[in-house]
């Protein structure tokens, strides 16, 4: 069986299974202003909006901002993690 982890604090929420890392929080982010994410160099922005991400074998394979899930903007990062992990099952579901 795969080793299931969670990790939560008030600024980002993460689950590992097996080879597939979910995580919403800070240190995912996009800024609309530019176009793209901090790894590209956005870290100062005023207009950086947190990111829902999935990681299968440490490659990007999924990224949503927050403004694209649907939750309301104050809510907890586990409730973002949970809308986000929904909106990657839909879309896996929608490309077979």
């Amino acid at each position: 069986m795969s080793k299931i982890e969670t990790f939560i604090n008030d600024d980002y929420a993460a689950l590992d299974v097996g080879d597939l890392e979910f995580y919403y929080g800070y240190e995912s982010t996009y800024c609309s202003k530019h176009g793209h994410g901090s790894e590209n160099g956005c870290e100062d922005c005023d207009d950086l909006e947190w990111c829902f991400v999935v990681f299968k074998k440490g490659k990007l394979i999924f990224k949503k901002r927050q403004s694209q899930l649907p939750v309301a903007a104050n809510s907890d990062p586990v409730v973002f993690l949970l809308a986000g992990i929904g909106s990657y099952l839909l879309d896996k579901r929608r490309k077979k």
